[in-house]
């Protein structure tokens, strides 16, 4: 389901979300920041996955073996014909039922209900098992056993989110750049960091345009 441009706005002003970016200072990098590079293509960017509103950018749903084997200090990203869509720095790996009590306990624009159908904490842990909130984008069982397979919600508290705005990266980064289905792995540590340093120098954190595919 893609969610219309005005009901972006509408939820956006709702939460007090804000589509500007946040300062420009550069993030610290470390010279040995450890981690893998996932690489994929996101199918659609309608704002749900990933969600990068409420100040975090999360990865909830879809991609479900990127989500699986996550670790904190891995590097998402996510393109769009051949063009960065985000990039997000795993600061916090969660399982569905934490997540929901996380997003319950200070991050309500995380939770999907009739004001807010971005939401992607769409599975409700209040009776102990997974309960699909009726709000939730995914409804469809086939959907919801992929989003159950990840097990993982990664959360990214460092991030830079484009959208509609996604932009070229460097030739020194078109290893990096996945075209087509599936994801794939890169485990470099010099061109992680040269990644990160040059995102903080030319881009401040945060979000830089609305969804793509609205």
């Amino acid at each position: 389901m893609i969610i219309s441009e005005q009901e972006v706005k509408r939820i956006q002003s709702l939460y007090g979300i804000i589509s500007e970016s946040s300062s420009n200072e550069s993030i610290f990098v470390e010279d040995d920041c450890s981690g893998k590079i996932s690489s994929y293509v996101v199918a659609t960017d309608s704002g749900f996955a990933p969600n990068p509103y409420g100040g975090k950018l999360t990865l909830a749903t879809c991609k479900p073996v990127i989500r699986k084997g996550g670790q904190v200090g891995d590097l998402l990203l996510g393109f769009k014909k051949g063009k960065l869509i985000y990039c997000g720095l795993v600061s916090e790996v969660l399982s569905f039922q934490d997540y929901d009590k996380f997003c319950q306990s200070g991050f309500p624009c995380k939770t999907p209900d009739k004001r807010n159908k971005l939401g992607d904490n769409i599975f409700d842990y209040s009776t102990g098992e997974p309960v699909v909130r009726d709000k939730s984008i995914h409804q469809k069982p086939e959907l919801l056993q992929r989003d159950l397979r990840g097990k993982n919600v990664l959360i990214c508290d460092t991030f830079w989110y484009f959208g509609k705005n996604a932009i070229e990266l460097p030739d020194q980064f078109g290893p990096l750049v996945k075209k087509g289905i599936g994801h794939k792995n890169t485990r470099d540590n010099k061109m992680k960091n040269d990644l990160l340093e040059w995102l903080s120098k030319n881009y401040s954190t945060g979000i830089h345009g609305k969804p793509y595919d609205l």
